[in-house]
């Protein structure tokens, strides 16, 4: 891969991680609010298990992203390691 092309597919799982990140806070911050509404739920078991499947749900959705985070994290390494050497490779061309 030419040093060109390595950079723009680092840029572009850069940008995904990013967003993935920024889901997942997303996704944490709703846990947190859930669980603070159903703190004062408690007595109302009907309220209490809509809380329950919601939480389920956004507890998955984080276990999805918190995976595709890690491959994005072990893509942007191997990418960051073929730039380094395609940099290094064209160095030494021009020596």
């Amino acid at each position: 891969m030419s040093i060109p092309s390595t950079a723009t597919a680092f840029a572009g799982t850069t940008a995904s991680l990013s967003n993935v990140e920024f889901e997942i806070k997303t996704i944490q911050d709703q846990i947190f609010a859930l669980t603070q509404e159903a703190q004062q739920a408690v007595g109302d078991q009907e309220l209490l298990q809509k809380y329950h499947e919601q939480g389920t749900a956004l507890e998955q959705q984080l276990k999805q992203l918190e995976m595709e985070y890690g491959a994005l994290k072990t893509r942007l390494e191997g990418e960051e390691k073929m730039r380094k050497e395609s940099v290094e490779r064209g160095f030494k061309l021009n020596i």
